[in-house]
C-alpha cells in the first residue's frame, strides 16, 4: 500500500510540474521512506498511548534508532511486515515496562550493559545486500555504534541509582538495536 501511495503521488507531483518526468521513481522512494516513517511513528504513538508507556516508548525509540542507524540490523521483507515486528516489539516492550518488578528491570538493563558490546564490537555493523557498505564507512558506522553503546552506558549508570526505569528503558533501545543487528548478521550468513 505504501509503495503505490508513494508512486502516485511522485506522478501527481510531475503533472503538476513540481518534479521532473524523469524523477519521479526517486521522488516515489522518498516518498515511500516518508510514509513508512510517519506510519513507524504514528503506531509508536498510538501504542505508547493505549498502553500508558508513551514515554517509555519514545526513549527506547530514540535510543533504537540512534544506534541502530550505526550498527544496521534486519529489515523486513514488506513495510506491513516492519510495522507488524514494531508493533509486536513495542506492545512487548510496554508489557514489560508496566508489569515487570523493579528488580527484574534492574537485572536485565545491567544484564543489556554488560552483553551489548560484544555483539557490537564484534559484528557491527550489519550488511544488507541492497546495501553494500564500502569499507571507510563500515569502519564509521563501527566507531560510531560504539561511541553510542558507549554513551548508552555512560547514561545508564547514574540512572541504576536515580531513576532504575529510565534505565530499563534505553536498554530495552540497546537490546532491541542489538538483537536486530544479530538477527541480520545471522540470516545473511544462512544465505551465503
Amino acid at each position: 500500500m505504501i509503495p503505490k501511495l508513494a508512486k502516485k503521488t511522485a506522478h501527481f507531483f510531475a503533472e503538476n510540474h513540481f518534479i521532473r518526468e524523469e524523477e519521479q521513481e526517486v521522488y516515489a522512494y522518498g516518498v515511500e521512506l516518508l510514509f513508512s516513517a510517519v506510519t513507524n511513528f504514528a503506531l509508536a504513538l498510538v501504542i505508547g498511548l493505549v498502553m500508558h508507556t508513551l514515554l517509555p516508548c519514545t526513549v527506547f525509540l530514540a535510543v533504537f534508532a540512534v544506534l541502530r542507524r550505526n550498527t544496521g540490523g534486519y529489515h523486513a521483507k514488506t513495510h506491513f511486515g516492519c510495522n507488524a515486528v514494531l508493533a509486536v516489539v513495542l506492545i512487548a516492550f510496554s508489557f514489560l515496562c508496566r508489569f515487570l518488578p523493579d528488580g527484574g528491570k534492574l537485572i536485565a538493563a545491567i544484564t543489556v550493559l554488560l552483553l551489548s558490546p560484544v555483539p557490537v564490537a564484534l559484528l557491527a555493523p550489519a550488511e544488507h545486500p541492497n546495501k553494500p557498505l564500502e569499507p571507510e564507512l563500515r569502519t564509521k558506522l563501527h566507531r560510531n555504534a560504539c561511541i553510542i553503546l558507549a554513551a548508552c552506558a555512560a547514561v545508564m549508570l547514574p540512572l541504576f541509582w536515580l531513576s532504575p526505569d529510565v534505565a530499563f528503558w534505553v536498554a530495552g533501545g540497546m537490546s532491541a538495536a542489538v538483537i536486530s543487528m544479530v538477527t541480520e548478521t545471522f540470516l545473511q550468513r544462512k544465505k551465503r
